[in-house]
């Protein structure tokens, strides 16, 4: 059978050509229509199906990604959980098996309590005013006083 593209060339030649006799051209317009009308309703069946396909994936990933999340909850909430009873029992390391447990400062960073109240000097102008939180952390490591902000240490469990 011949392609869409074959069958639309086939009716503009012949709806332009003047060597077959009216019903000849009447037959074959018809017939080419026909198969058009075939070639066109399964080519809207096949888009039908890939737009339900489509669908069908962006449910799927959204069900997934509602896994990956819970998953990711769970792997915190079991962490800080670890953590919380390693603190208890003033247990910094841990040799557990396959895995080394080590509760570990984290990087110094900022928090900033009152964006209002920073200096000029710690904020960025790009198209929007953004805080230059390595310029705050290094101004108050270097012993400056940043009203609006101070730097806070965490602790983190690593599994390795």
């Amino acid at each position: 059978m011949p392609t869409l593209y074959e069958i639309a060339d086939e009716l503009l030649r012949l709806s332009q050509s003047d060597e077959l006799t009216e019903q000849e051209l009447t037959e074959q317009l018809n017939n080419l229509v026909g198969d058009f009308t075939t070639k066109a309703e399964n080519i809207a069946r096949l888009v039908r199906n890939l737009e339900s396909d489509a669908t069908a994936y962006d449910t799927e990933a959204k069900r997934l990604a509602d896994h990956k999340k819970s998953a990711q909850n769970r792997a915190q909430w079991l962490k800080r959980y670890l953590t919380d009873n390693m603190n208890c029992l003033e247990l910094k390391r841990l040799d557990a098996g396959l895995f080394k447990l080590a509760i570990q400062k984290n990087p110094p960073r900022v928090v900033i309590d009152a964006e209002a109240e920073l200096p000029p000097q710690y904020l960025e102008q790009i198209t929007e005013i953004r805080i230059d939180k390595n310029a705050i952390k290094d101004a108050i490591t270097a012993g400056a006083t940043v009203p609006g902000a101070h730097i806070e240490q965490g602790e983190s469990l690593r599994i390795r």
